[in-house]
């Protein structure tokens, strides 16, 4: 069993679930918008804001911490999945804590639990596959400013949001797409199960990505 790693699981769990009140009590009082949504539109600007977040600070923990090791091509297991272990504790928690998230967005997060368990018995110095989840996950995490417009757009009045609306969709694209070539690049038969399982979330990119194209151009 991989101890350390659930056990930052379980901390990231604990950390983002104690997050969310005090966060809320901030927003409530600071923007008159939010304080009108019902309790769980409250819950889904709480966690894409956590995430937008939590996800810049895993960014930097990751450049910081496997950076070096990168450079000499060396993949650390214990560092890659306790990461990816405070990764997907925010998709976990927002399962827990949103009602109503659209069934793409379930499946993803479904999906992210499911590689984070695969990644727990994986070699990521040997595995292709071990890797290929490394990059989806930290491309992902690069995309954090969509986080940050998917919770801000409820507090504030989405014509002011234009700066942010085009910051997230285009870092969006740019990230997806180098991340999509470069899954493509390293196809292999043998992984089919690994890419029939990441089709749930690059089909959830696809969809979050044309709205925010339509979102964008709106107020253009």
């Amino acid at each position: 069993l991989k101890m350390i790693e659930i056990i930052i699981f379980i901390g990231s769990l604990s950390l983002l679930q104690y997050s969310y009140k005090p966060v809320q009590i901030q927003l409530e009082h600071s923007t008159p918008k939010f304080k009108e949504l019902d309790e769980n539109k409250k819950y889904y600007v709480v966690k894409n804001l956590l995430k937008a977040t939590y996800l810049a600070i895993l960014c930097t923990l990751t450049i910081i911490l496997f950076g070096p090791y990168w450079l000499y091509d060396i993949w650390p297991n214990a560092l890659l999945n306790s990461l990816a272990s405070m990764y997907v504790s925010n998709d976990a928690i927002g399962l827990y804590k949103i009602k109503n998230l659209k069934t793409s967005t379930r499946l993803h997060h479904y999906t992210t639990i499911i590689f984070l368990m695969i990644s727990y018995s994986l070699d990521f110095q040997e595995s292709k596959m071990a890797k290929l989840m490394f990059l989806y996950t930290f491309a992902s995490a690069l995309t954090f400013p969509v986080n940050a417009y998917l919770g801000l757009r409820h507090c504030f009045d989405e014509e002011d949001l234009f700066d942010v609306c085009g910051v997230a969709y285009y870092t969006y694209a740019i990230v997806c797409f180098f991340n999509w070539f470069l899954q493509f690049y390293y196809l292999e038969q043998i992984l089919w199960p690994y890419y029939g399982l990441i089709s749930f979330v690059v089909y959830d990119d696809i969809l979050l990505l044309t709205w925010l194209h339509k979102k964008h151009n709106k107020y253009h």
